[in-house]
């Protein structure tokens, strides 16, 4: 089949967040704003539109389920739901255009075409590269957005607390590209796909919840989804079984033994965020209101199964997972809970900082800083639990590795290399403020050298502000992997930048400073240049 090739950037945002997204050909721009909606993080659950660069054409959609369909749409817009993406995207690659996707609430993605792929072996859509966290879903826009990150990330904040909570609630942090993938992979192309129909995976599918505050098991609830949705319900649990021959009264069995298990609903209630768990809380006994346009609090819980919408949009709790939850949830729970988080921020800053750790260095780190100490056994049992929420480490030979790393094709190598790079190296220890900005996996150091990067490019080279950001963030990534000068030039290039013309020294200089200033993971968090110094201290 034939394919596109899109990279979408959040306009209005610093770094800035993208994707790069394979799409198939012949779906229609409501299924391509599905699309770019899972590929980013969100639901999806607002208005919005396509706009081309060069026409006065729209494209557009209203919120929700079969978003072209019955919403009101601007003067002489073409419904969403109606209209195929390709005339418009291969007049788009012919011209080198890019085009405009509204999103709500402000944002707005610019959209750049990047090529045609024809004979794609995969039916379903890709992301191939990323970079960002998902901005939550309900923070306003991009401004609101700014004004949140300044808060989450600085804890002499006022708004500190307040915004920490609130962003847990709404899932901020974390973007786990495997997984999106995955879920593309099973919603859009698996072989339980209904006759390889596109699902959106952001939706949950509501059901027919009976009158409010009646009695109902979890197998009487299960009972009311069709044998397809129990399929998809057995791959989102993460039931690795083959489900294509069963039947429905055994999916129902295998998902509600899966439900109902102690061990498997402690690891995910652990991982609830507060606003989560406190409307879990409330569900216990009786009903709940649920916007099924703001999914933020309620749609971890009924991913795990615990709660389920009803078609009138009320919450509804199984009597079998209410009195599992009342017995969990005791006093002792949300001190274990805030403990697994700390423990767990320690775990994702040391891998995202220095690629792998040894669990016996970051025992050392983490008590180093915490009066009440950790071991081997709680640092294993946060492992496992870390695993059924946006699991960002895994174990690869014997030390906790960034998840990026240990599951990439050359993921021996790339060790074997980083070993060696680091050998007889110290870690850089950073005060615990700037340590603990590492738990977010897009998180790096803006320097003085990347902004003088970024001058040149603007004010010399007439470089669009939002793609010399684009291609600051591609070169420290590019750093941090271990990139030679040879492949930073090919960034510049790839965007028209006449490195061999006049200003190729002074670039050379600008690039030699951002690779001397990006912390590495080859020399165990520091950058080049401290590493030299380091090195070099006391010689004259």
């Amino acid at each position: 089949m034939n394919a596109y090739q899109f990279r979408i950037t959040l306009k209005g945002t610093e770094p800035p967040i993208w994707r790069r997204v394979v799409v198939p050909s012949g779906i229609s721009f409501d299924e391509l704003h599905d699309i770019f909606n899972d590929a980013m993080g969100w639901s999806g659950c607002n208005s919005f539109s396509f706009r081309f660069q060069g026409s006065d054409e729209a494209i557009a959609g209203a919120a929700g389920e079969g978003a072209g369909s019955g919403g009101p749409l601007p003067g002489g817009a073409r419904a969403a739901d109606d209209t195929a993406i390709d005339g418009f995207v291969e007049s788009a690659l012919r011209d080198g255009a890019w085009f405009s996707y509204a999103h709500g609430n402000g944002w707005e993605y610019r959209v750049d075409t990047e090529k045609r792929i024809e004979g794609r072996e995969n039916a379903w859509p890709e992301v191939t590269g990323a970079d960002g966290e998902c901005p939550p879903e309900g923070c306003g826009g991009p401004d609101a957005y700014r004004d949140f990150l300044a808060a989450w990330s600085d804890a002499s904040n006022p708004e500190h607390e307040r915004m920490r909570a609130w962003g847990e609630g709404q899932m901020y942090g974390g973007y786990d590209m495997a997984a999106v993938n995955e879920a593309f992979r099973a919603a859009y192309g698996g072989a339980d796909a209904a006759g390889g129909a596109p699902r959106h995976i952001g939706r949950i599918v509501h059901i027919d919840g009976g009158e409010p505050g009646a009695p109902r098991s979890l197998y009487s609830v299960l009972n009311r989804f069709a044998k397809q949705d129990l399929k998809n319900n057995l791959k989102n649990l993460g039931i690795e079984e083959d489900a294509s021959a069963r039947s429905k009264s055994e999916l129902i069995k295998t998902i509600a033994e899966f439900i109902l298990d102690r061990n498997t609903a402690y690891a995910c209630l652990i991982n609830g965020f507060d606003s989560e768990i406190e409307l879990l809380k409330r569900c216990i006994g009786q009903d709940q209101p649920a916007d099924p346009n703001s999914p933020g609090d309620f749609i971890y819980f009924a991913k795990c199964g615990y709660c389920y919408l009803s078609k009138d949009s009320r919450l509804i709790m199984p009597e079998e997972v209410a009195r599992m939850a009342e017995q969990l949830l005791d006093g002792e729970f949300e001190r274990k809970r805030r403990r697994y988080r700390l423990v767990r921020n320690y775990i994702s800053a040391a891998a995202n900082l220095y690629a792998f750790i040894s669990p016996e260095y970051l025992i050392e780190l983490f008590n180093h800083h915490n009066e009440q100490k950790t071991d081997t056994e709680e640092l294993f049992d946060v492992y496992y639990w870390m695993r059924f929420r946006c699991p960002d480490v895994a174990i690869f030979d014997g030390n906790l590795m960034d998840i990026g790393i240990a599951e990439s094709e050359n993921a021996e190598a790339t060790y074997r290399l980083l070993l060696e790079k680091q050998d007889g190296k110290p870690y850089y220890l950073p005060p615990i403020d700037e340590f603990m900005k590492y738990v977010d996996r897009g998180y790096f150091e803006r320097t003085a050298e990347m902004e003088a990067l970024k001058g040149l490019l603007t004010a010399h080279c007439r470089i669009n502000p939002d793609v010399a950001d684009d291609m600051i963030a591609e070169i420290r990534r590019s750093v941090h992997s271990g990139a030679d000068m040879g492949e930073l030039f090919e960034i510049l290039e790839a965007e028209g930048i006449d490195t061999a013309g006049a200003m190729r020294a002074e670039l050379e200089g600008l690039l030699s400073g951002v690779r001397d200033s990006t912390r590495t993971p080859g020399d165990r968090g520091y950058t080049a240049a401290e590493m030299f110094r380091m090195e070099h201290r006391g010689e004259s």
